[in-house]
């Protein structure tokens, strides 16, 4: 592995494909964010995760395009969940007051 940046990130993002990182890496605010790209493997994206975390960020996205979602949202609406649901039924409840400070930092998403 690669020792971690001097200026550890406070956000790590994963996506699956690099034209969805490269939605994200530049920079604002003069900090350009932490993102990796996992190829849409979900054993690659737990390993970037990880890995992200060792580098300290503090919390992590998994950002993705997803135009074929639902015909009735328009574009560039931006979905914000309030669990994790695996493939397997698992769910994992989020870090609401994390989600709220994203959700006013992104503007109003129209999510619920």
């Amino acid at each position: 592995m690669t020792a971690p940046p001097a200026n550890p990130p406070r956000t790590g993002i994963v996506t699956g494909l690099v034209a969805e990182a490269d939605c994200l890496r530049k920079p604002r605010r003069g900090v350009a964010p932490r993102v990796l790209v996992s190829g849409g493997v979900p054993a690659r994206t737990g390993e970037l995760a990880r890995s992200l975390v060792e580098e300290g960020a503090i919390g992590l996205v998994s950002f993705g395009v997803a135009g074929g979602l639902d015909p009735a949202l328009g574009a560039g609406t931006i979905l914000l969940p309030r669990e994790i649901v695996t493939a397997g039924g698992a769910r994992f409840a989020i870090d609401m007051a994390w989600r709220e400070a994203l959700a006013a930092a992104l503007g109003d998403t129209g999510t619920d």
